[in-house]
């Protein structure tokens, strides 16, 4: 029993941990602002970890009602069932958290720790995912060439658009929520298809991150 768990967390370690520690690094690294705080990187990063127990029971729930019940609750599922409840989720996080810091007005920032809780969120899935199947290397490595991105870009999406409204109006921004839902919902509906259709999530991944590195460029001349 114990040989199994010391196994477990070594590959909890090595599938899940690992390369959200190096997306994290690389993420840090290409920041030219003020360094992030670690404490309140690590609030947000914690805070998108925990709010993965209730938005895994609402997917749960949600995702029953839409199985079997014919095409179009079938297509609309990845999107509401899964991806809405889920960017929701991280998005309470991001926002009670971002909007009483003045670095939550400075893009930069303000994605770094956006992507920081859904890095966590992330985590916390790939454990659950690791702990739930057999086939654990090639899960493992899906999830983290692709899945882990997908919330890390989807996470620096909300802090990009959040930050332009608490900068100009103070308020909530809708891209904030729609845009990662739809990314997302469109991610998850391409690993659904067959055959070699999803490769397709890898132009996905290129073009939501020249995407966001062109938003931001726009976003910090202004």
């Amino acid at each position: 029993m114990f040989e199994m768990i010391i196994a477990l967390a070594g590959k909890i370690a090595l599938f899940s941990i690992l390369p959200a520690v190096l997306l994290i690094s690389l993420l840090l690294s290409s920041h030219k602002g003020k360094t992030p705080d670690p404490k309140i990187f690590f609030k947000l990063l914690s805070g998108g970890l925990l709010i993965l127990i209730p938005a895994v029971f609402a997917v749960s729930l949600l995702s029953g009602f839409f199985e079997g019940k014919g095409f179009v609750p079938e297509l609309l599922s990845p999107f509401i069932a899964v991806s809405l409840i889920e960017e929701s989720a991280k998005l309470t996080v991001i926002w009670l958290l971002l909007r009483r810091l003045p670095e939550g007005r400075t893009t930069g920032a303000a994605m770094i720790y956006s992507t920081a809780a859904a890095i966590g969120f992330a985590i916390g899935e790939n454990i659950l995912y690791l702990t739930g199947t057999d086939s654990i290397v090639p899960l493992m490595l899906l999830r983290g060439i692709t899945s882990l991105p997908l919330h890390a870009l989807c996470g620096a999406f909300m802090g990009l658009f959040l930050s332009e409204n608490l900068r100009n109006t103070g308020s909530f921004s809708f891209l904030s929520l729609f845009v990662p839902v739809l990314l997302h919902g469109t991610y998850n509906t391409i690993l659904r298809l067959p055959s070699f259709w999803p490769i397709l999530i890898f132009p996905l991944l290129a073009g939501m991150f020249v995407l966001l590195i062109k938003l931001k460029a726009s976003q910090e001349k202004n």
